[in-house]
C-alpha cells in the first residue's frame, strides 16, 4: 500500500479523478483514532433546510407519475481526518433514491460548503402519502450514491407528498393547527379550535358529483368542512376553521378526515365514524392544566445512553412524541450500520433498550467510538443521534 498523500486527498483534486484507496482507508483509521479525543467530537456532517416542494412548502399535493421540483439549502462538511473525501446528497421517495443533489469535495470542519439546489423528483405511480428523504453518502459517483440510497448515512425526511391520480377521486387535509399550535394538549372535554387546509377533486367518471370532507378527532365527529362539487383534477383547495369538544378521556388522539359523496353534510357526518378515516395531526388530552404531560406524552424526540463510556452494556433511553415506526441503530463513525436495537411500530411514550455491544452480523463491537441513531417514520426532521464510547 502506498503512503498517504495529503495532496491527492485534498479538495483541490479534480472531481473526475478517482478517489485513492489510501485516502479512504487513512480517513477511517484517523477518524476512529482521533475523534474520541477531539473536544467537539465533530465528524463529517450535513444540514438541510428551507425545503420547498413544488412551491407548496414541506407538504405538497402532486399527481401520480408527475415530475415536480424540490428546492432546499444545504450545508455540508468533511471530517479533518479525510479532507478530500468525495460526498453526495441524494434525494429519494420512500426507499428509492432518484437524484443526486450534490456531488463534490466539501470544505473541512469547522469550515463548510453551503449552497442552494433544485432537483426534479418523480412521484410514484400509485396514489398515497409518501415521505421524501435526503441522504449523505461517500461513493465514487452520483450513480453509485443513488444506487446506495437505502444504506446512506444521515437519511432524514425532507417532507411529504400526497399523490393523487388525475382520473380518480382524491382528498387531503394538511397544515392542521389546534388552538393555534401545530401540536397541542388540552383538558378532557375542553373546546378545541382546529384550522386546516384541504384539497380535493372528483374522479373523471363523475366530475359533477357532490363531495364532502368531514373532520373529527378519532371516531368523534367535528365538522363537515366542505360540501360542493370540486370538479375533476386539479379540483378545489380551501381553508376551514371550526371548534369541537375534546374527548372526555385522556391519551393521544388523531385529527382525521374522510372524503365522502353524499347529497349533503348531514349524511356525510353520519358516515364519518365508520368511514375510511385518514390521519392529519395529533392532539393530546391531559387532565392536568391542559398541558403536555412529559411523563406520558413527550413533546419531542429524545435519545440518551448511560453509562457512557461503558464496558459491558449501556442503556439507551428514548422518547417518541407520536405514534410511528421507531428505529434505533448503532453506526461506526463512517456511517456503517452495525447493530439494530429497535425497528417496529410504537406508540408515543418513553422507552429504553439495552445494547451489550452485539452486532447484527454476529460477534461484539470492539472498543471505540460509535453513534446511536433514533428515527421516527413519517415525521420530517424526527431524528436524534448520540455518541457513545465502548471501553
Amino acid at each position: 500500500m502506498s503512503a498517504f498523500d495529503p495532496v491527492s486527498c485534498s479538495g483541490g483534486r479534480s472531481s473526475s479523478a478517482p478517489i485513492p484507496k489510501t485516502c479512504l482507508l487513512f480517513g477511517l483509521v484517523i477518524s476512529l483514532a482521533t475523534i474520541a479525543v477531539r473536544p467537539s467530537l465533530a465528524s463529517y456532517g450535513t444540514i438541510v433546510g428551507n425545503v420547498d416542494i413544488d412551491g407548496q412548502g414541506i407538504q405538497a399535493v402532486v399527481t401520480a407519475g408527475s415530475t415536480f421540483p424540490v428546492k432546499f439549502n444545504y450545508q455540508i462538511w468533511n471530517d479533518p481526518a479525510c479532507p478530500g473525501c468525495v460526498s453526495q446528497i441524494v434525494v429519494g421517495v420512500g426507499n428509492t433514491g432518484q437524484v443526486c443533489a450534490y456531488n463534490g469535495f466539501p470544505d473541512t470542519y469547522p469550515a463548510s460548503t453551503e449552497g442552494s439546489v433544485t432537483v426534479n423528483v418523480t412521484a410514484p405511480s400509485t396514489p398515497g402519502t409518501y415521505v421524501l428523504h435526503w441522504t449523505r453518502d461517500r461513493q465514487i459517483s452520483c450513480a453509485a450514491a443513488v444506487a446506495d440510497y437505502p444504506n446512506g448515512v444521515e437519511n432524514e425526511p425532507l417532507g411529504w407528498i400526497y399523490v393523487g391520480a388525475t382520473d380518480g377521486a382524491f382528498s387531503v387535509v394538511r397544515h392542521v393547527r389546534t388552538n393555534g399550535k401545530a401540536e397541542d394538549a388540552v383538558q378532557p372535554g375542553a373546546p378545541v379550535t382546529i384550522d386546516l387546509d384541504y384539497t380535493l377533486w372528483n374522479s373523471s367518471a363523475c366530475p359533477g358529483c357532490i363531495a364532502q370532507i368531514v373532520v373529527g378527532i378519532d371516531q368523534f365527529v367535528g365538522a363537515c368542512v366542505y360540501s360542493a362539487v370540486p370538479g375533476g383534477y386539479p379540483g378545489t383547495s380551501g381553508h376551514a376553521t371550526f371548534t369541537m369538544t375534546a374527548p372526555g378521556s385522556t391519551g393521544q388522539f388523531h385529527i382525521q378526515w374522510i372524503l365522502d359523496h353524499q347529497f349533503g353534510c348531514f349524511a356525510a357526518t353520519g358516515d364519518y365514524p365508520g368511514g375510511q378515516r385518514q390521519d392529519a395531526a395529533t392532539i393530546y388530552v391531559d387532565p392536568v392544566n391542559g398541558v403536555d404531560d412529559r411523563g406520558r406524552f413527550p413533546s419531542r424526540l429524545a435519545l440518551s445512553a448511560a453509562p457512557n463510556p461503558f464496558r459491558r452494556s449501556t442503556r439507551v433511553d428514548y422518547s417518541l412524541p407520536a405514534n410511528g415506526r421507531a428505529r434505533i441503530t448503532v453506526h461506526d463513525l463512517e456511517g456503517r450500520r452495525l447493530a439494530t436495537l429497535v425497528d417496529g411500530d410504537q406508540a408515543a411514550g418513553r422507552y429504553a433498550v439495552q445494547w451489550n455491544g452485539g452486532l447484527d452480523a454476529g460477534g461484539s463491537a470492539r472498543p471505540g467510538v460509535y453513534y446511536v441513531r433514533l428515527s421516527l417514520s413519517g415525521v420530517p426532521g424526527q431524528e436524534r443521534r448520540t455518541l457513545i464510547l465502548s471501553k
